[in-house]
């Protein structure tokens, strides 16, 4: 059967629709694979992004606990409740599944000041967000994890070898912890390294310590004063006036 040349043309002209319709469904097919791929990869993506975990401090018992929690990277909005675990040991710390948050080594523990009418506060130690990050609180973290030449922890030996020292020690870190003079701690650390071996009654170590923190404070509350916050720069002289009398303590409670 042969085609009129009309009919050719026809045919002709009708091929080249059909091959173009043709390239288009192929086309059209893997691009559609791509997106789908793509919507799967970003929403993948997002979620990851909203999770947010780390550990904070107690300031007052010195608990440790790890948080977890979802949050939406764009807004902050909070997307679910915040859960607490405290599922391993290290340090001075004890831990376990069942627990919210792990207690402090008994040595030291003995030691601090007990909470009366204080509130508890939560302090970060570090963050695992959209990038790590670290918290004040992890200064306190990092110098009680020190281990002595035997991979022991030091100040839980140190604690049970010097009771007269740790007594006044220990309370005196909790007032800076309170403080939330963290940045403060390893010079306060460093004073346990000091032998005073003509001194039993470690009352060379009790007067460091206590011109120490007293200093500390003293600059805490001048910096509180030029912040207008009279009334915590009055608590805080407060507290460094239990250490001993000082008049520029005493000048800074009595305004």
């Amino acid at each position: 059967m042969t085609l009129s040349n009309t009919a050719k043309t026809s045919y002709s002209r009708a091929l080249p629709s059909r091959t173009w319709s043709q390239r288009w469904r192929s086309v059209r097919i893997p691009t559609y694979l791509f997106a789908a791929f793509g919507l799967i990869l970003a929403i993948i993506a997002y979620f990851q992004s909203t999770y947010v975990a780390g550990t904070e401090l107690n300031s007052l018992t010195w608990e440790i606990r790890d948080f977890a929690f979802r949050r939406d990277p764009f807004t902050s909005a909070q997307l679910t409740g915040v859960t607490h675990t405290a599922e391993r040991s290290y340090g001075v710390w004890t831990g376990g599944p069942a627990a919210g948050s792990a207690s402090l080594d008994t040595s030291i523990k003995i030691h601090l000041k007990p909470a009366g009418l204080l509130s508890p506060r939560w302090d970060l130690v570090s963050l695992k967000a959209a990038s790590d990050s670290t918290g004040r609180a992890m200064v306190l973290v990092e110098l009680l994890g020190a281990l002595d030449r035997n991979y022991k922890n030091h100040w839980s030996t140190w604690s049970s070898d010097n009771p007269s020292k740790a007594a006044v020690f220990w309370p005196a870190v909790q007032d800076l912890v309170q403080l939330g003079l963290y940045a403060k701690l390893p010079p306060l650390f460093e004073l346990t390294l000091v032998e005073h071996p003509n001194d039993s009654k470690s009352e060379k170590f009790s007067e460091l310590l206590a011109a120490y923190v007293q200093a500390a404070l003293l600059e805490h509350c001048l910096r509180l004063l030029a912040n207008e916050q009279p009334r915590d720069a009055g608590q805080a002289a407060e507290i460094g006036l239990t250490y001993g009398e000082n008049a520029e303590l005493r000048a800074v409670l009595n305004r």
